[in-house]
């Protein structure tokens, strides 16, 4: 995490004011040695995040890409997954959470599924149009 911080305290000193910590497109494991610290991938982000975030003093724009960002990389479904539930609850709620919808490039995105997303994330989410 030293490493981390160590990096964003150097884009401040450059005058950055805005944020983002993207897990996207990573293997959802653990490594071996952080199995006894966290219990699952999603805990692990949520720690860090919320740790990054509190080291940058809570930036008005700070965002985070969650591994499952859309509905088709949810494991084992998007009503199934534990992942996005987890996150929902361990992540300060001043951090946006950026989704792109059903698939990594969505056509259509339905009301009804982002208020779906929403409700599991605790919060409305960043459609983030790729």
């Amino acid at each position: 995490m030293k490493l981390l911080t160590d990096k964003l305290d150097q884009v401040v000193s450059l005058g950055c004011e805005a944020f983002a910590l993207l897990f996207d497109d990573i293997e959802p494991q653990l490594r071996p040695s952080d199995e006894s610290q966290f219990k699952t991938p999603a805990h692990a982000q949520a720690y860090v995040t919320n740790g990054v975030y509190h080291h940058l003093k809570a930036p008005e724009t700070f965002l985070f890409c969650p591994t499952e960002y859309c509905e088709a990389y949810c494991q084992p479904s998007f009503y199934q997954s534990s992942y996005l539930p987890t996150i929902g609850a361990e992540l300060n709620l001043g951090i946006e959470i950026l989704w792109t919808g059903p698939r990594v490039i969505s056509k259509h995105i339905t009301c009804a599924s982002i208020r779906a997303v929403n409700k599991v994330l605790k919060r409305p989410v960043m459609i983030w149009i790729i």
